[in-house]
């Protein structure tokens, strides 16, 4: 049974074929070694060697099993399998027969001599003689040993005597129990029969209790492995066929619901065809109830009339096609009806064809973005000397009162790592200076960062305000930060920040304007404004559909510029409500697009990354 047992646990939960395969040498070989070593092959056996079958019967179960559970069906496979599931089944059975033979008891025969220390039984007890190496019975010796102390044998004569009972041994040798003769016997005779005789008590009948017992088990285990084989051979004539009701269904008692199911109803996996019935779900088709059929219509005009005018009738006010079914009928195929118009709409939507506006937009700002074609200029791009490996994240721009000459832009790494770059007019190269931000490592990511007349201004992904003095890098090329005196953002718990921006208020105030972007949120935009010491809500920006999930912000003062997937730029004035939208640029040079941010001139600036080679480097892209 265990052995079964876990040929069964490693194929089908563990799909274990090695581990199925070698379970039964386990078991099996203990069983041999078993046989071999406690039971002797001695007397005459009906069923010889048979027990072999028995060792190999697992076997034929892993062989049934590797062609049940193959990749590939077959019908041959699944022949063999139920004939090996037999094989193993008749193979139990004839173990069982063979137990039987082993345990049968062998026949009467010469009591065995007696010997000191050896076990001993009458011949006329039923014991199997396979067995006999481990049998012993606790038996007194027919016969009075000179060198023995008789005071056993006087105690077992004196039980005899009392019918079983017991008394302490005062009788001496040579003196008879009362009520014994023993004139006319031999000495010898004389002698045993003062030793109480036979020891054993005579038997009233057969003592067989522990044979007949053994058989009824053993027969009943054959029994089983019989109608195992019975059952098994019903199952391969029923074949596909169930006996039952499937698992979960409810007895007919309770089951009201398929009570007028009909064998022709049921669709085994036998058929080759399909019922004219058969249906994978109702919405296979789309049905709709106002188009009869042009048969109908000429045949019978006059009853189609009369039905809708019953149904209309019926309905009151209703709609013709609602009167004819039921409501969830008629929204599905009212929804069959828009789905051509719906999937044109997405296709339109994803070309960008379609462009998506907000209460107090520019209409007139928001050009179609511009088909590229043979003759179109590429993107223009600044001629930069950028650090080696340098991936920027973040693009924030200064204007001149903030450097005292030429705008500068900084490009910032996540990580605090960034390089400056000074935009002039004629320089037709321009090398970027970089520079490390100082104080970074306790507080994560950067979120977003601004440039104020403070200096500037970081947002971590935690929601941490820092900020970093001065105007640039000293001239060692690092920028100490440390944390801002402002109170951190109210991040959520369980959340972070994937885009944020900074900026003054207004010239009046230097207090800062923050715009963030939650991971869990990324459609919306969210202003704070700090005053007395903590941050309060200052109003909320929808992102534009098709920006993605981390969508990139800048501020430059009242204006909010949003940077997507897209690739276009959105630009948003606070207070007016005055929306731009930048289209990408014309070009066939795939790029990876990070941020943008405005110039003092109104010039929009992009970020973006071009893969030179085996890495990717930086690219400073306005408009063509």
């Amino acid at each position: 049974a265990v052995t079964y047992y876990a040929v069964g646990y490693a194929i089908v939960e563990l799909r274990g074929f090695w581990a199925m395969w070698s379970l039964p040498m386990v078991f099996m070989g203990a069983q041999m070694l078993i046989m071999r070593l406690d039971i002797l092959k001695t007397g005459q056996h009906r069923l010889p060697n048979v027990e072999f079958l028995g060792h190999m019967a697992p076997y034929f179960a892993v062989v049934g099993c590797t062609l049940e559970y193959r990749y590939v069906y077959s019908e041959a496979s699944v022949a063999f399998a139920y004939g090996f599931a037999l094989l193993a089944q008749f193979s139990q059975f004839a173990m069982c027969l063979r137990w039987l033979d082993l345990a049968w008891p062998d026949e009467q025969k010469p009591d065995m001599p007696e010997e000191p220390g050896r076990q001993w039984w009458p011949g006329s007890w039923q014991v199997p003689s396979a067995f006999t190496k481990h049998l012993w019975f606790i038996t007194p010796p027919k016969k009075l040993d000179p060198a023995v102390s008789p005071c056993l044998l006087h105690e077992m004569a004196d039980m005899a005597a009392h019918g079983g009972g017991f008394e302490t041994c005062s009788r001496r040798k040579g003196k008879a129990p009362a009520g014994k003769d023993t004139k006319g016997m031999s000495s010898e005779a004389a002698e045993e029969g003062a030793h109480g005789g036979s020891s054993l008590p005579s038997q009233a009948g057969r003592k067989d209790l522990p044979w007949q017992l053994m058989r009824v088990v053993i027969l009943t285990a054959a029994l089983q492995w019989l109608f195992a084989m019975l059952a098994t051979s019903a199952e391969i004539i029923l074949g596909p066929d169930s006996l039952m009701k499937p698992p979960g269904e409810p007895p007919w008692i309770r089951d009201t619901k398929y009570r007028h199911f009909t064998p022709a109803m049921v669709h085994l996996s036998t058929e080759d065809g399909l019922s004219t019935e058969y249906r994978l779900f109702s919405a296979s088709k789309a049905r709709y109830t106002d188009q009869a059929p042009a048969a109908d219509h000429a045949t019978a005009p006059e009853e189609t009339h009369a039905e809708e005018t019953q149904a209309e009738a019926a309905g009151g006010a209703g709609h013709r096609r609602l009167a004819k079914a039921n409501g969830t009928d008629a929204a599905f195929e009212e929804l069959l009806k828009l789905m051509p118009l719906i999937g044109d709409l997405v296709e339109r939507a994803g070309a960008g064809a379609e462009r998506y506006t907000a209460p107090g937009d520019n209409i007139a700002s928001l050009p179609a973005p511009p088909q590229p074609n043979f003759m179109a200029p590429g993107a223009k791009v600044k001629q930069v000397s950028w650090p080696s490996l340098f991936e920027p994240r973040h693009l924030v721009c200064g204007g001149p009162e903030l450097v005292g000459r030429a705008p500068v832009v900084l490009a910032l790494t996540a990580r605090g790592v960034g390089a400056s770059v000074h935009i002039g007019q004629d320089e037709e190269d321009v090398r970027a200076q970089p520079f490390s931000l100082d104080g970074l490592g306790a507080f994560g990511r950067i979120a977003g960062a601004g440039w104020t007349s403070n200096g500037l201004q970081l947002v971590t992904a935690a929601g941490d305000v820092l900020e970093c003095p001065g105007r640039g890098a000293s001239a060692n090329g690092v920028w100490p930060c440390r944390k801002s005196e402002n109170a951190p953002l109210p991040v959520p718990a369980g959340t972070e920040l994937v885009a944020a921006a900074v900026a003054e208020a207004n010239d009046a105030s230097t207090e800062p304007l923050v715009a963030i972007v939650l991971k869990h949120a990324p459609q919306y935009v969210s202003l704070y404004r700090a005053s007395g010491g903590a941050w309060h809500p200052a109003g909320e920006v929808h992102v534009p559909p098709g920006f993605g999930p981390r969508p990139s912000l800048t501020l430059a003062g009242q204006e909010l510029t949003i940077v997507g997937a897209s690739v276009e730029v959105h630009r948003r004035h606070l207070l007016s409500g005055v929306s731009t939208l930048h289209p990408p640029p014309v070009g066939g040079v795939a790029r990876e697009f990070r941020a943008a941010c405005s110039l003092p001139t109104g010039e929009v600036l992009r970020l973006a990354l071009k893969q030179a080679g085996s890495a990717w480097g930086p690219e400073l892209i306005t408009a063509a």
